[in-house]
């Protein structure tokens, strides 16, 4: 990402920080990264990562939701998409209590 930062900077100069942009950054970087990272891996720490990796397939279920909740328009084909990876992690747990229980 360094050229393209770098052509940013060459072509339109330095950029205007406001406070509210550096907020935004921090949380993306601590909130956003950082703690879902360590929660994640505390996960881990409880479950196989053969149980735990379908539900990293829910994140763009939760931005989905997420959206929601603030008023954003959501339309019938994100719906849809949402719900079949709900689906699909379904499957996928199912499947494994399958294996593991012997069925």
């Amino acid at each position: 990402m360094f050229p393209i930062g770098a052509a940013e900077f060459w072509l339109r100069g330095t950029p205007h920080i406001t406070v509210a942009g550096l907020l935004a950054v921090l949380y993306l970087g601590l909130g956003a990264s950082a703690l879902a990272f360590y929660l994640w891996n505390r996960g881990l720490h409880f479950l196989p990562a053969s149980i735990a990796a379908p539900f990293a397939n829910l994140i763009p279920v939760v931005g989905l939701l997420l959206a929601i909740l603030v008023g954003e328009t959501v339309t019938a084909h994100q719906g849809a998409g949402g719900a079949l990876v709900v689906l699909g992690v379904l499957a996928a747990q199912t499947q494994e209590a399958r294996t593991n229980t012997g069925v």
